[in-house]
């Protein structure tokens, strides 16, 4: 627990360090987030250029809105979002032990956490992703261990509550039967637990839902930005986000926008099926690329666009720099944790399990259902975390085992002369 605890605060020192050198300022998503939260304290309504809007889901900017009830500055959102991301610190080794890792793995994990670039550098970024995965972590953790329905019940609330952060978390349901293997003791008493979450977390999203579609109009579900992210991953024109005015969606408001992308994006799947493995190719790639977007973002200042940086273009380099060696090291780590896992057997194996359907779900959403980038992976992060840990103690504890090894054969060597095993018989 103290070893935590220093992890953790070493993980907040970090964060404020890099707040305090880039001073990044909200610009484009993270802007629009900003600007619905303030509407909804100073006006009470929740719009989007003057209109009801269903764009962005409620979570994350009733969030923001709680702190411009403390203080209505830039400055202090972009500390408080710091202050979530570094919960993910200690959330992600509790959810190590949940999943049945040991406690080496998760202080690891905690540890990489706390220092790698990616969650250093975009913590002070008015993201979505950081109360997103905050409430996912917990979400998985209790999932691991849950075997009545009231426990479920409860399970199923987290997900709801993190499909209004970010809608795509609705994907995360499809790896609960597995995480909830992790726990239970056979698929029998699985298939109505994994039930009663999904129902849970439906309900916890209706409310939402029907105020779409009766205030914003038929048709805007449980988001409208849905139409358009089909669209740019399913168009002839292939892989770039462009503004809807440059597309077919120009002049649309956002309901007919929304409708109009997804018609137009199956059209394109049913008349072109095989175009669907080259984007998801293309996508998988994107999704997997270095994090570079964290030095860019964090760095911005609100002034265009394009957003200047807000530091010398040395730091900016630097921070690409760290952050692309970050990755690489992690992914490297990751296979060989993958390996380390799927060779043992119990409860290491559905460990695995529950962290690749994680990773399985991120994927079916951005690399096949919708469109791609490394900021896309944001919520998984922590799991490919844990794998990378789980590489790292292997190695070390492989490493630690060779200097045994090698002085058994060394006493074998130097046994005297005509030693040896006893003669037949004796």
């Amino acid at each position: 627990m103290r070893t935590l605890l220093i992890i953790t605060v070493v993980g907040l020192a970090l964060r404020v360090a890099w707040w305090w050198i880039a001073h990044p300022e909200p610009v484009s998503d993270f802007l629009g987030y900003r600007s619905i939260a303030i509407r909804m304290v100073t006006d009470g309504v929740y719009t989007r250029g003057g209109v009801t809007t269903a764009f962005r889901t409620p979570g994350y900017p009733a969030f923001l809105g709680l702190g411009l009830w403390i203080w209505q500055s830039d400055r202090w959102l972009s500390l408080l979002n710091v202050f979530v991301a570094t919960a993910a610190i200690p959330l992600s080794a509790w959810c190590a032990i949940r999943l049945g890792l040991s406690r080496q793995t998760a202080l690891v994990t905690a540890a990489l956490v706390a220092i790698l670039p990616t969650f250093v550098f975009w913590a002070p970024v008015l993201a979505s992703e950081h109360l997103q995965v905050v409430i996912l972590l917990v979400a998985w953790s209790m999932t691991c261990r849950t075997l009545t329905r009231r426990r479920a019940i409860g399970v199923g609330v987290l997900y709801g509550v993190a499909i209004l952060v970010r809608p795509e978390s609705v994907f995360f349901l499809l790896a609960v039967p597995v995480l909830l293997r992790v726990g239970a003791t056979n698929w029998r008493r699985v298939v109505p637990l994994a039930a009663v979450v999904a129902v849970t977390a439906g309900l916890v999203v209706t409310p939402w839902y029907l105020r779409n579609e009766m205030v914003v109009g038929r048709g805007a579900g449980l988001s409208t930005s849905g139409g358009l992210n089909f669209y740019l991953a399913h168009r002839e024109q292939g892989y770039r986000y462009v503004e809807p005015e440059f597309t077919p969606l120009r002049g649309l408001d956002e309901v007919a926008m929304n409708r109009r992308g997804y018609s137009l994006g199956l059209d394109l799947i049913r008349d072109h099926p095989a175009d669907l493995i080259r984007t998801t190719l293309r996508y998988s790639y994107e999704l997997y690329r270095a994090p570079t977007y964290v030095a860019h973002y964090s760095t911005r200042k609100n002034v265009g666009p394009p957003y200047r940086a807000g530091v010398s273009r040395s730091t900016v380099e630097w921070a690409k720099t760290v952050s692309w060696v970050g990755w690489v090291l992690t992914a490297g780590f990751a296979v060989v944790g993958t390996v380390s896992l799927a060779i043992r057997r119990g409860s290491r194996r559905r460990a695995l399990a529950g962290l690749l359907a994680l990773v399985g779900a991120n994927w079916l959403c951005f690399a096949v259902v919708f469109w791609g980038m490394p900021r896309y992976r944001y919520a998984i992060e922590p799991v490919i975390t844990m794998v990378a840990a789980a590489g790292i103690v292997a190695l070390a504890r492989r490493r630690r085992s060779q200097p045994r090894e090698m002085g058994r054969v060394v006493e074998a060597d130097q046994a005297p002369l005509g030693a040896g095993p006893p003669p037949f018989g004796q």
